[in-house]
């Protein structure tokens, strides 16, 4: 009993020992761990800046950052206001609207908000009367089709070559052009006459901006300015594009369409231009260009919602070839629902399509046989009455002039005729 009360009283004081020491330990420890953290501190104490010192290095950093921005803007010459970044996207959505199903037209129809355009009538010594033409030539013949109808337009005269140079313009007001998909701008030059002028208005234009063309002066690059583009920075957006020199605007004309420039004398005396449709071209220097994108971007999400609204735009019905007469349509005709039994008679896809008064010469009777119908052998002056020109109801004949190269007298060698000239013949 005694031996056991020995050995319990020695373990406690062991046990008591050992945490002594751990105590002792973990006091050494937080010690010098509270020496070195406020060693640290005082060192970064030490090495800070003071108060002036951290307002200089801030503006040395704002000023080597602004350099910067220069710099990439002189490279790339993109800014927020020349590309119409300044209106966000939301902004462009709320433009949508969404009528309410009250009736069976308004379910699908989403049209685009135009509240701020001009609603008054256009300038009159800026337009001309537009006659409809129906699809048809000047011959009366449907030219193309699915055409005719319509409400009743004036033509807004456009000016698509911007050559009054160095002359502000102010923007009078924006207005909607029903012969075209982007917004127009009425402009009033500052000059003595204070000409009035229509453009197509870029994104981001807005009513009482002054805007200027230049052609050999300096000009801002912002939304609206028209330019060479020798002097178009790299990377800009633009929009009404010339193909030749003075011809005026052909390229980025229609809703929301841009360009970009990317490179300049990379062929000499030309610049390279990204368009439309991803395609890179090279277009003179020379060429006019505005800066910007066209407005009316949210064109292409509009929907008609019904049939009259097609009409209204002068777009009549659609009617499949297959569901005609043979005589009316190459793919008409047949039993029962049939679906064509030929190739398609799109005009990129003929191969020979001659027009009346049109002489073709040397043409290989292995490609043309079957346009010809020269199938019978009974001279080299068989007239032939043309197909297409028969189902228009004229007198014009085709006169055959067969030609062999190998002998002057046999029209065929074989079974192959070499050559023809055609003649047509009017009565």
């Amino acid at each position: 009993m005694l031996q056991l009360a020995k050995r319990l009283l020695s373990s406690k004081q062991s046990a008591t020992a050992a945490a002594a020491a751990a105590a002792s330990r973990s006091a050494l420890s937080f010690s010098s761990s509270s020496s070195s953290s406020f060693s640290s501190w005082r060192r970064a104490m030490s090495s800070q800046p003071s108060l002036d010192d951290q307002q200089q290095q801030q503006q040395q950093a704002e000023e080597a950052g602004d350099a910067k921005a220069n710099k990439s803007m002189e490279s790339f010459a993109f800014v927020a206001e020349a590309s119409g970044a300044s209106v966000t996207s939301r902004d462009l959505f709320r433009k949508i609207i969404r009528a309410k199903p009250f009736t069976p037209g308004q379910r699908g129809h989403v049209k685009i908000d135009r509240s701020e355009l001009y609603s008054g009538k256009p300038v009159k010594s800026l337009t001309v009367g537009l006659r409809q033409s129906g699809g048809r030539n000047n011959q009366g013949r449907i030219t193309v089709w699915q055409r005719g109808g319509g409400h009743k337009r004036k033509y807004r005269l456009v000016d698509f070559k911007r050559r009054v140079f160095d002359v502000p313009a102010k923007v009078l007001r924006l207005e909607y052009d029903p012969n075209r998909s982007a917004h127009i701008a009425l402009l009033e030059y500052e000059d003595e006459h204070s000409t009035l002028s229509y453009i197509i208005a870029p994104q981001g234009l807005q009513e009482g901006d002054v805007i200027m063309s230049t052609w050999d002066g300096e000009v801002d690059i912002r939304v609206g300015n028209a330019m060479p583009l020798s002097k178009v920075p790299i990377g800009t957006d633009i929009h009404c594009v010339e193909l030749q020199p003075g011809r005026g605007a052909q390229l980025a004309r229609s809703a929301g369409a841009v360009c970009r420039l990317l490179e300049k004398n990379a062929k000499p005396g030309f610049a390279l231009v990204r368009i439309a449709s991803k395609e890179s071209r090279y277009i003179p220097l020379t060429c006019m260009a505005t800066i910007g994108q066209v407005s009316n971007p949210l064109h292409k999400l509009r929907k008609l919602g019904k049939a009259g609204r097609k009409r209204w735009l002068g777009r009549r019905p659609t009617v499949r070839g297959v569901a005609m007469n043979p005589v009316d349509h190459p793919h008409g005709g047949g039993e029962g629902k049939t679906s064509g039994g030929r190739p398609s008679v799109a005009l990129h896809n003929q191969s020979f399509n001659p027009s009346i008064n049109q002489s073709i010469h040397h043409q290989s009777i292995n490609q043309r046989r079957h346009h010809l119908d020269c199938r019978s052998r009974r001279g080299a002056f068989t007239p032939r009455v043309c197909a297409r020109a028969r189902s228009r109801g004229t007198r014009s004949w085709w006169c055959v002039v067969v030609a062999p190269a190998a002998s002057a007298n046999k029209l065929f060698s074989g079974s192959v005729l070499y050559s023809i000239t055609i003649f047509v013949i009017k009565k």
